[in-house]
């Protein structure tokens, strides 16, 4: 193995235990690497030719926050992992505190009907946008069926408020889809009659026809 990692290197190959080698190395000597605060998740226990570089990282940063899985199995446990990383000035919390959410506060409201909702939305998502909220930080969350997608950037559209996100249905619930796979079925399956009924049924400006093919 030293000889072909070396034959590697004499190539100008690089390994994957060389890269982080060579991270290690920036990160405990080079002054122009600087280190931001530091989130570490530690879900599995990690490859130990990563520890220098996890203490690099861990010793250069100037606040760490190392969350680790827990398992009652002592095999799987990564609570070593975490001993090595951290050393002994560390702090445990068991139970992650909830973030103070004091200054929000929930608000219930009941709509009769689909339209009243989308209403409701575009008034709320306004109001907000005219109190100052970016509009980056505003987020509107509906069931992936039924009508709330298009009517939802419809009404934010009447209103003048750009709004990002899927707002067109997907393919295999359009007509569009529909008569693609019909046309796919023509291509793979020939010219059956059935299928070309359907394509005439379901086709943008068709006409409907019935069970004897006549229009």
């Amino acid at each position: 193995m030293v000889e072909v990692r070396n034959s590697l290197l004499a190539q100008g190959l690089i390994d994957a235990a060389e890269v982080i080698g060579i991270a290690t190395r920036l990160a405990t000597t080079d002054p122009t690497v600087t280190s931001s605060p530091l989130v570490l998740v530690v879900t599995q226990q990690f490859n130990p030719s990563h520890v220098a570089f996890l203490q690099a990282m861990v010793a250069s940063a100037p606040t760490t926050v190392i969350i680790a899985a827990t398992t009652r199995d002592p095999e799987a446990s990564v609570a070593d992992h975490v001993d090595r990383l951290a050393g002994s000035e560390r702090t445990t919390r068991d139970r992650p505190e909830a973030n103070d959410s004091s200054g929000v506060v929930p608000t219930v409201v009941s709509c009769p009907d689909h339209d009243e909702e989308v209403r409701e939305v575009t008034r709320r998502v306004v109001a907000l946008l005219e109190a100052g909220v970016v509009a980056d930080r505003i987020a509107v969350f509906y069931p992936p069926a039924g009508p709330h997608r298009a009517a939802i950037a419809a009404s934010l559209g009447a209103a003048g408020v750009a709004a990002r996100g899927q707002v067109t249905p997907p393919l295999h619930g359009s007509v569009a889809g529909q008569v693609l796979r019909a046309l796919l079925a023509l291509v793979s399956g020939g010219l059956d009659r059935r299928t070309l009924v359907e394509i005439s049924r379901v086709a943008p400006f068709g006409h409907d026809v019935d069970s004897a093919g006549m229009v």
